[in-house]
């Protein structure tokens, strides 16, 4: 049988806790058991952390001493050798790299026990999707690393003054992630680290739309952006991100109808993509999306980039299933919402998603988060939750209303966006001019409102075709 253990660190980290109560009290709660391979030695963390846990202090050789008397009389002996070995051993300057040692070995172990695990269930010819739920949750929890973070309301209250007059001096250091749309950064400060994000709206509402716009937006502004879609391929979110920007109408693009100045435009903007890379990146997840499958995704994006995306785009919530263990449609969303939750606090970074709300929401004069698919188990996760609606009017328009259902940290209200739909853009009326309320008079809408996006002397879609031989972007 294979081993994965080291003794030298189980024996560096055990003297830790008992000689050096700082250490005690920064790393007991962050090891197990099953982090100590020797059974002297997780017999003797055993007695350590039950007796931290009921006195929050170290333990001392005549408190062991009268504890094995009483309760385990054959050990006692060759425990006291072993804390009279440990306590020689002292602290050392190199406890945390021991630690990690621990929870290296631990995760071998975890992944050595899920190798059998395949194998047995191999060899006995089990179904393969079985093999695979029952191991999902066991390769996640194999993680080396611990971000379990211990302090108090009165810890570091000079790092907090210095912090706070750093934040009034330089305001522009903690601003959230930008939406890029001018009414909902005044309105939340933008999208901030370690929060989760929901956009709900019924079918053919705006969600996915909305998503992509804050994906481009930020996208520009240079933040690294992850968009795992689900429900589209990831060829059409390229053509989309083509319609908005070089503002031509995405059914000409997808179905090779281009003509005229738009193919020319269309091919200059192709052109200016080679010089100008904005950092949008595309997950496709055709099936089979999972907690586990987007965390993976943070984890080799971290790799790749060297950072973890700013912001984690998810198209969209209602097609994703948790790794953890669900009995009904309710759980299971719970666990999707949680596991969203914990990543985005876990890699401190913005989780965004979106979901349908339920056939309530139709004979609902107000709707709220009780109108999110099975949102007892999944709005209270959210830190923000935001809907996105648009009646016929809206459409002719070109209008679109976001408006918040729950805010954490920001008030409630309603703001008015503008939708150039056929190009796939959603933005701020800022600068534009609002057509009259009810006037389905296409002469009073703006056309091309992306025209902010790209430099003045290119045209909109509406241009005639041969104005022009020379596009440059």
């Amino acid at each position: 049988m294979v081993e994965f253990n080291n003794t030298t660190a189980e024996k560096r980290v055990l003297a830790g806790l008992l000689t050096d109560s700082t250490v005690l009290d920064q790393i007991i709660n962050n090891l197990e058991l099953i982090d100590f391979n020797t059974d002297r030695h997780r017999y003797m963390f055993d007695i350590i952390k039950r007796f931290y846990r009921k006195y929050y202090k170290q333990l001392d050789r005549s408190i062991l001493d009268a504890w094995l008397t009483k309760n385990d009389p054959i050990n006692k002996t060759d425990i006291l050798l072993l804390y009279g070995e440990l306590h020689s051993l002292g602290c050392d300057k190199y406890i945390r790299f021991h630690v990690d040692e621990l929870k290296d070995c631990t995760a071998k172990r975890k992944l050595y026990d899920v190798y059998k695990e395949i194998g047995i269930g191999l060899e006995n010819d089990t179904d393969p999707n079985e093999i695979a739920s029952s191991i999902a949750q066991q390769i996640l929890t194999s993680s080396t690393s611990s971000i379990v973070e211990r302090t108090s309301v009165f810890d570091g209250p000079d790092e907090r003054i210095r912090q706070y007059i750093d934040r009034e001096q330089h305001p522009e250091k903690y601003q959230g992630v930008s939406y890029g749309i001018k009414e909902i950064d005044e309105l939340t400060g933008g999208m901030f680290a370690g929060q989760l994000y929901l956009v709900i709206g019924r079918t053919g509402a705006g969600k996915s739309r909305m998503l992509f716009n804050l994906g481009c937006n930020v996208a520009k502004a240079g933040k690294k952006v992850m968009y795992c879609t689900i429900e589209m391929d990831a060829k059409i979110l390229q053509n989309m991100w083509e319609s908005r920007e070089a503002k031509i109408p995405l059914t000409e693009i997808m179905r090779t109808q281009l003509t005229g100045y738009n193919r020319r435009k269309y091919m200059a903007f192709l052109q200016y993509q080679k010089k100008v890379q904005h950092p949008l990146y595309l997950v496709d997840i055709p099936q089979g999306c999972t907690t586990g499958i987007i965390e993976s995704e943070v984890l080799a994006f971290e790799k790749l980039h060297g950072q973890v995306p700013d912001l984690v785009l998810i198209d969209y919530a209602n097609l994703i299933r948790p790794i953890s263990k669900y009995k009904d449609r309710a759980e299971m969303y719970d666990h999707v919402f949680r596991e969203l939750k914990e990543g985005s606090r876990a890699h401190k970074t913005v989780y965004y998603t979106a979901a349908q709300m339920n056939r309530e929401s139709l004979k609902a004069t107000k709707q709220g988060t009780e109108h999110i698919a099975f949102s007892d188990a999944s709005s209270y996760h959210c830190d923000s939750i935001f809907r996105i609606f648009a009646d016929e009017k809206d459409e002719v328009n070109h209008e679109v209303h976001f408006e918040v259902i729950k805010g954490r940290y920001h008030q409630g209200s309603c703001i008015d966006l503008y939708w150039k739909r056929d190009i796939n853009w959603i933005g701020s009326w800022s600068g534009l001019v609002k057509p009259l309320t009810g006037s389905k008079d296409e002469s009073q809408n703006v056309s091309g409102s992306a025209a902010t996006t790209l430099p003045a002397n290119v045209p909109d879609s509406g241009r005639s075709s041969d104005e022009t031989d020379t596009i440059d972007y």
